[in-house]
């Protein structure tokens, strides 16, 4: 995942857990989570955190994502993006939408759109929008609205896994 423009994603720092590009971005696992000892986060949810400049009217995130094969398509569940896997169109990552929060707690949630991605008619009973993707290579352009938001403002995006557990709850001999 590239994200921020056209720089890779590669922390500059790590310090407890957490992955800083200078005083005002970092990456961070939310819940349960582990580093990897070579500079990866390893969990369920990343979340990205952004902190506005003063006065700032919208903020914008652009993420260039290159997708396995058997990623076909995205649904969009309204606060997230799913991306689906083939066959059964089984979901296996979110991105969040951004969502902003100032000093005084008040919050907004974002927006996001797709590129590389056409609209086909979903036929589930939810009827959520699904995209069919055209290319390997998606680009999210995700966007918050910060007018009248006291500073200073926290923007968090976030990526999740909706994967299984890979070991079961059960102890080792006993009943299942």
């Amino acid at each position: 995942i590239r994200g921020g423009g056209a720089a890779p994603v590669l922390p500059a720092r790590f310090v407890g857990g957490a992955a800083f590009y200078g005083t005002r971005r970092w990456w961070a696992l939310a819940g349960a989570g582990q580093d990897s000892g070579n500079g990866w986060l390893l969990g369920l949810r990343l979340e990205e955190y952004l902190i506005a400049a003063a006065g700032a009217g919208e903020h914008r995130f652009h993420y260039q994502i290159e997708l396995p094969e058997g990623i076909g398509k995205v649904r969009d569940a309204g606060d997230y993006l799913e991306f689906l896997q083939a066959p059964g169109d089984r979901p296996v990552l979110r991105f969040h939408y951004p969502v902003a929060r100032d000093r005084a707690g008040q919050e907004r949630k974002g927006k996001a759109s797709l590129s590389a991605a056409q609209g086909v008619q979903d036929r589930s009973p939810s009827s959520l929008p699904v995209y069919l993707l055209r290319a390997r290579t998606l680009e999210i352009a995700a966007w918050v609205d910060l007018s009248g938001l006291a500073p200073p403002v926290l923007i968090d995006p976030g990526w999740s896994s909706t994967g299984t557990m890979a070991t079961t709850r059960e102890a080792p001999g006993s009943a299942q």
